[in-house]
């Protein structure tokens, strides 16, 4: 086998098993820690939304 093709098999497989690893994190992240009692009274602002007020206040600060 050509070595380009070994390293790019050797890309794909990690990338696979790194994807693996972070949704199994995620997944077990929110099973230990999500809170369904109080999941209806939480507002979630949109980190967007946050990062947007955040831009304009800093430009009006520096202005």
């Amino acid at each position: 086998m050509d070595l380009e093709l070994v390293t790019y098999v050797l890309a794909i497989v990690l990338g696979a098993v790194c994807w693996a690893l972070v949704k199994h994190t995620a997944d077990e992240y929110d099973r230990w820690y999500e809170q369904p009692r109080f999941a209806g009274l939480a507002m979630r602002v949109p980190a967007a939304a946050v990062s947007v007020v955040v831009v304009i206040g800093a430009f009006l600060l520096l202005r």
